[in-house]
């Protein structure tokens, strides 16, 4: 029944991650950084935040990038991403004990 929010669940795959950090990363504002500087900000960013879904990222990636002017750390990317994600889980909880209510009914 609520194999809804299992979809939601995806991983980004490494291609798509880059591909969003470096869409953020492109429209905001750093510090000079060389080639192999930003190369390697970017594979530990994909790497660091592979556990969080595709959405999520997508969603937090994008909004910081319409909201502020400079690059984000590391640590608000996984701020913002643990915020959704805390939200995600009250909805999942919130859902499941719906759907148990139902059926004990």
């Amino acid at each position: 029944m609520l194999g809804w929010l299992d979809t939601l669940e995806r991983r980004p795959s490494r291609p798509e991650l880059v591909q969003e950090v470096t869409r953020c990363l492109a429209v905001t504002v750093a510090r000079e950084r060389d080639q192999a500087d930003l190369k390697a900000m970017l594979a530990v960013m994909a790497e660091e935040l592979a556990e969080f879904p595709a959405d999520v990222l997508r969603a937090e990636l994008r909004s910081w990038a319409r909201r502020e002017k400079w690059w984000p750390t590391l640590a608000e990317l996984r701020e913002r991403c643990e915020r959704a994600m805390r939200l995600r889980k009250s909805l999942r909880l919130h859902c499941e004990r719906a759907v148990a209510a139902q059926v004990a009914a």
